[in-house]
């Protein structure tokens, strides 16, 4: 797919409403600080947003419409009223997920086995998740590296 079909699948799709879009939420999607970002619109080298100096002193006012956000760096939100905590979600995912499991094994197994098999089964499935977690938030990173 070439960019022009990108552009008109996007024009097509998405719903611009010129929502002036934070630089906050900007920063969280890209994994890039606020402070870098607003520097590189102050400083011209980035170009999603518009920038403008107050007469007086060194305060800024940044404006960032959606559609232009998306077309820069390809970002776009239809539903900034629900915005997700990405690590959130996936720290309570995990909780609950691993809750129900201890619970499942205690019924099916807790007065059937003894207590030092019990607590190696645990012990197993506490590093397994372990494991799964930190893979899951590496690819959320990457997933956000890939977007900035």
């Amino acid at each position: 797919m070439i960019a022009s079909d990108i552009a008109i699948i996007a024009e097509l799709l998405l719903r611009f409403t010129g929502r002036d879009v934070p630089i906050s939420e900007i920063a969280k999607a890209t994994g890039k600080s606020e402070r870098f970002l607003k520097r590189g619109l102050r400083e011209g080298v980035l170009d999603f947003g518009y920038v403008m100096k107050s007469n007086s002193g060194n305060i800024y006012r940044y404006l960032c419409p959606d559609k232009l956000v998306w077309e820069k760096i390809g970002y776009f939100n239809p539903d900034p009223e629900n915005l997700v905590d990405i690590e959130k979600a996936v720290n309570d995912l995990f909780y609950s997920f691993h809750n129900e499991f201890e619970a499942i094994i205690m019924d099916m197994l807790g007065n059937r086995i003894d207590k030092k098999t019990l607590d190696t089964v645990f012990s197993s499935f506490d590093e397994l998740q372990e494991e799964y977690h930190n893979r899951l938030y590496e690819l959320l990173r990457r997933g956000v590296k890939n977007h900035s």
